[in-house]
């Protein structure tokens, strides 16, 4: 399996990064479909319509969301890593996704 690991510095503060990788309304916003989502450890996720599901392994608010991954055709569950780093008016974002 593959390990893709890449680092995002996106134009806005951690709060408003955090708001759009765990509310539903916003991700709905940027994704353009249905999510069910929390920043709850343990908690079950869909995204884009159900097409990506899941649950919430670990959650440290603004800093650590690790997430199981699952698709209907997938055979193994992968696991998706976000670390957010703050810098100035900025956050760095850090995404490991393993055994894609």
């Amino acid at each position: 399996m593959k390990t893709i690991k890449q680092t995002y510095t996106i134009d806005a503060s951690v709060e408003k990064v955090w708001d759009a990788l765990t509310n539903p309304k916003v991700i709905e916003n940027w994704s353009g479909d249905k999510a069910v989502m929390d920043d709850k450890k343990g908690s079950l996720f869909k995204l884009w319509a159900g097409q990506i599901f899941g649950t919430n392994k670990e959650v440290i608010p603004m800093k650590k969301l690790v997430q199981v991954w699952s698709t209907n055709t997938m055979t193994k569950p992968s696991l998706v890593t976000f670390l957010l780093e703050e810098d100035f008016s900025s956050t760095n974002v850090i995404l490991l996704h393993e055994d894609v």
